[in-house]
């Protein structure tokens, strides 16, 4: 099976392989492009790179570009070639057994080949995008993106002003209040809302109840207090991030999704040079942006939780 980038538009879901997921922006800066790719709105300077960004919904369903501000961009990227697909929500990562084009298409959706396929998902229908086809349309229309001047030398002004090399690991990116963040996105298997957590009794206040996920009971934690915050007051529009390590699966509370950013390695600080030694407890490292501290959970000290044994598979690492 391979796993899949699910994600939202429009209230229609779509999907394409994780693995040529590069990361997630948001921008209000779409120029146009005037290239003849349908369901081209614009493009975008991503990495050196001139980037064209396809509405999903008119490139996946080929219905009309609904005219909203378009923030968040999921950038793709597949043999070296990079687009762009608009998307409103992140959903999960999940992985999903296809076949290329079922039989109950149309015809009008069997001659759109930037879809791969078509496949029920969590009672609804899921559109899966082939990066190679998209990609290699893109190609047709642009002969090169890496942005240059007639010296050759890279064009620093349009470029973005941080622009890191060398290697790095995807995280999906959330918030608590104030607090940022970031998950490894291969231990995310989705993103909920609007469900219901049933209290217990006696435990530790970051043990907030239990959740039915699709017949699945999994431990939801709020983790607000270990990170210097209050305990967090759950609503319907509290954001659960489903993580598994191992055997075992549970539910993190949250505030915000953002969405999935690169994080270079070399630039990962100790936590232990930021924060006190309650807050270092399910934190594995710091790292610095621009305008914002992202803190890395160590998704595998939360699991091994001497109070989450008895709702986990998880048995402690020293036995």
């Amino acid at each position: 099976m391979t796993e899949y980038f699910i994600y939202e538009k429009e209230n229609k879901n779509f999907a394409l392989p994780v693995t040529s997921v590069l990361e997630i922006v948001e921008t209000d800066q779409i120029e146009d492009l005037s290239l003849d790719l349908y369901g081209c709105v614009g493009g975008i300077v991503n990495r050196q790179k001139l980037v064209p960004v396809f509405d999903s919904v008119t490139l996946g369903l080929k219905q009309k570009i609904n005219e909203t501000g378009i923030t968040t961009i999921i950038i793709v990227l597949c043999d070296d070639v990079a687009f762009g697909l608009t998307m409103d929500n992140f959903v999960g990562v999940d992985k999903l057994t296809t076949r290329s084009k079922i039989n109950e298409l149309n015809d009008e959706e069997k001659e759109n080949d930037v879809v791969s396929a078509v496949v029920g998902y969590q009672k609804s229908t899921l559109t899966i995008f082939s990066p190679e086809y998209i990609s290699k349309k893109v190609l047709e229309k642009i002969d090169e993106q890496t942005l240059t001047t007639e010296q050759g030398e890279l064009e620093g002004d349009l470029l973005e002003p941080n622009s890191h090399k060398g290697p790095f690991n995807q995280f999906l990116c959330i918030s608590i209040e104030n607090i940022n963040l970031a998950i490894p996105i291969e231990q995310v298997r989705e993103v909920i809302e609007e469900y219901e957590v049933t209290p217990i009794f006696n435990v530790p206040d970051i043990l907030r109840g239990l959740i039915n996920l699709r017949g699945n009971v999994i431990a939801c934690l709020d983790i607000s207090k270990e990170i210097g915050l209050q305990k967090k007051s759950l609503s319907m529009t509290t954001k659960f991030i489903i993580i598994s390590f191992k055997d075992s699966t549970i539910a993190l509370c949250a505030d915000v999704v953002h969405g999935i950013n690169d994080l270079y390695l070399h630039k990962i600080q100790k936590p232990d040079s930021v924060l006190d030694e309650r807050q270092q407890e399910f934190v594995q490292g710091i790292y610095e942006e621009v305008d914002k501290t992202l803190l890395l959970l160590s998704v595998s000290d939360i699991f091994e939780t001497e109070y989450l044994q008895e709702y986990t598979d998880m048995k402690p690492m020293s036995q």
